[in-house]
């Protein structure tokens, strides 16, 4: 089977059964607990191994999650370990999201700048782009210091490079084809 198709469906099955129950914010706020833990390196290789048995990794499961994430996670994390499916739970956690943000009517946008953005500025961008957009908006943020200076806004497929490093290879394009001439 398709890997996607299988990270597909587990998320949906997941996010099914939140709406079904009620629970969905609750489940979402786990969810991203196990997608920041399936960020970290011994996690993420833990997750894969393939000599590990079943029955650990349903332990490792239950010490590390158990109480800190709602039961029907818990459960959906050891029906994913049976199944084998333990590698697929960061992809898994991704679909889910979407998920959550097509279904709230969510837009993501990842805003690229040089230094860190303040929280100020950052709560000014979401409600201009929110009012823009009409909807609501959660933003990422991640530095970049190649950029050297503006930024970089992608909602979708679509980008805004207003960075200094992009305004810069153009005037050198200018420049040379200018010099051509």
């Amino acid at each position: 089977m398709n890997d996607s198709k299988i990270s597909v469906r587990y998320a949906k099955a997941l996010f099914n059964l939140a709406i079904e129950k009620n629970i969905l914010d609750t489940i979402k706020n786990d969810v991203v607990l196990l997608n920041e833990s399936c960020k970290l390196l011994h996690f993420n290789d833990f997750l894969n191994s393939p000599i590990i048995p079943i029955s650990k990794k349903i332990a490792v499961f239950e010490g590390i999650f158990k109480g800190n994430v709602h039961g029907y996670v818990m459960d959906f994390l050891i029906l994913m370990a049976k199944n084998r499916r333990e590698a697929y739970l960061k992809m898994i956690t991704l679909d889910f999201l979407k998920h959550y943000r097509d279904y709230n009517g969510i837009i993501e946008a990842e805003l690229t700048t040089a230094v860190q953005i303040s929280e100020q500025n950052k709560i000014e961008i979401i409600e201009l782009l929110s009012n823009l957009l009409k909807g609501k908006v959660e933003i990422k943020n991640n530095i970049k210091t190649d950029i050297i200076g503006g930024f970089v806004l992608r909602i979708d497929d679509k980008q805004f490079d207003a960075s200094v490093k992009t305004q810069l290879k153009n005037y050198r394009k200018e420049l040379k084809k200018s010099v051509l001439l």
